[in-house]
């Protein structure tokens, strides 16, 4: 089985603060091995707070979009249900061809890459071949106030967002450089906020992926700045 693509963020394990949130976290697996392939693994919150229901909610939520191909007709109420219509959509693809085909895969990783009373960050790894000469990864983050188990989105995290792009945009030249070894095409880039950031123990982690990238030759860039220069930016206290 082709195992998921993990990314390189250096603290993708487990990681507590020194003020940690109450909720207790297991990993939640789920395996379909028919035609296609698919893996998920996400942590899901312990209990039946609302907090812990409404981050499984949210989690659940990511990976039923993730599985669904069709997204005008198809829908699912489970992660079950989503692996099946997966299935089922492969099959139909498979059978209208006259030779073998490569069976679908999905996989679905999620680490908590941050928890403590004010945030927990989980990464999410999405990687999907529906049949192409390349399979796609994607990594997201879901940033959850532990005291109701909502996602925070960006004014929540932040009121200075116009500060907080500047001080990215400089990080991605930087990381752009580095990957490279080349800033001929700096110039064309207009730095967005990322559609997902996250954080770790080492500060504010930032990834774009490669649909993001006007450099279709990266398959993502990643780099994280640390909380001594962007804690000034941020509402949350770490």
């Amino acid at each position: 089985m082709k195992k998921i693509l993990f990314f390189s963020i250096a603290m993708i394990a487990l990681i507590s603060c020194s003020e940690e949130s109450s909720l207790v976290f297991f990993e939640d697996n789920f395996t379909l091995e028919e035609n296609a392939i698919i893996e998920v693994n996400i942590p899901q919150a312990e209990g039946n707070s609302e907090e812990a229901n409404n981050i499984n909610s949210h989690l659940e939520a990511y990976v039923l979009n993730a599985l669904v191909i069709d997204k005008s007709t198809i829908s699912a109420s489970s992660i079950k249900e989503a692996a099946e219509n997966f299935n089922a959509e492969f099959m139909s693809f498979s059978n209208k061809l006259d030779e073998n085909t490569q069976p679908w895969e999905a996989f679905i990783d999620g680490e908590i890459t941050l928890e403590s009373s004010e945030i927990i960050s989980i990464a999410l790894n999405t990687y999907l071949n529906t049949g192409g000469v390349h399979g796609n990864s994607v990594i997201s983050f879901l940033n959850f106030d532990p005291a109701t188990g909502e996602v925070f989105d960006y004014e929540d995290i932040s009121d200075q967002l116009d500060d907080l792009r500047s001080l990215i945009d400089t990080h991605f030249k930087k990381a752009f450089e580095e990957e490279t070894n080349s800033t001929d095409s700096l110039s064309n880039y207009k730095v967005n906020l990322p559609e997902s950031l996250g954080f770790s123990e080492d500060g504010l982690v930032i990834v774009y992926n490669q649909h993001e990238l006007e450099d279709f030759s990266l398959k993502m860039l990643e780099f994280t700045i640390p909380f001594s220069e962007v804690t000034n930016f941020l509402n949350l206290d770490f």
